[in-house]
């Protein structure tokens, strides 16, 4: 459970149906450039959740940031190009925009 009225999925399965969605409706050769950010767009939630007293929930304010971190030191450490990397932390950067 993520713990705010805006996502009633816990963050796994959150991120799972994103991707799931993508690939079952979209046709293009940057599917996989999309599948990438998709995994990744998310990652950073743990990191910055924090409880709003007066709104009486969680709230991840900043984590599209440390997704992109996460993002790239994994994409970095498989191999993949710069210019591939690039692009997927500039999608999972404006997740939230």
């Amino acid at each position: 459970n993520q713990g705010n009225p805006y996502h009633f999925l816990p963050l796994c399965q959150h991120t799972y149906m994103v991707y799931a969605h993508l690939t079952e409706n979209y046709v293009g050769e940057d599917l996989f450039l999309l599948q990438s950010a998709a995994a990744f767009h998310d990652t950073g939630k743990p990191f910055c959740r924090v409880f709003k007293k007066l709104k009486g929930y969680h709230s991840y304010y900043g984590h599209e940031y440390v997704s992109i971190h996460i993002a790239c030191h994994f994409l970095m450490e498989l191999g993949f190009e710069w210019e591939f990397i690039e692009k997927v932390l500039m999608i999972t950067e404006f997740n939230m925009k």
